[in-house]
């Protein structure tokens, strides 16, 4: 079964179909985010992501 794009329900013939981030499938002209009003938050997704990547680092105290 060929995929179709959910915006403008063509036939997607390329061996990978792109599949965004909202689990929807789009043709070539609709893959960009903007394109069809992608629902998903990208700016919580890597604010996450520097969460995990950047630990924060708290120094001892030092005692005199």
């Amino acid at each position: 079964m060929k995929k179709r794009c959910n915006l403008c329900n063509k036939k997607i013939k390329s061996v990978l179909p792109y599949k965004c981030k909202c689990d929807k499938y789009y043709c070539g002209l609709h893959k960009i985010p903007m394109e069809h009003n992608c629902n998903f938050d990208f700016f919580k997704e890597h604010k996450e992501k520097l969460k995990i990547q950047n630990p924060k680092i708290v120094a001892e105290k030092i005692n005199k």
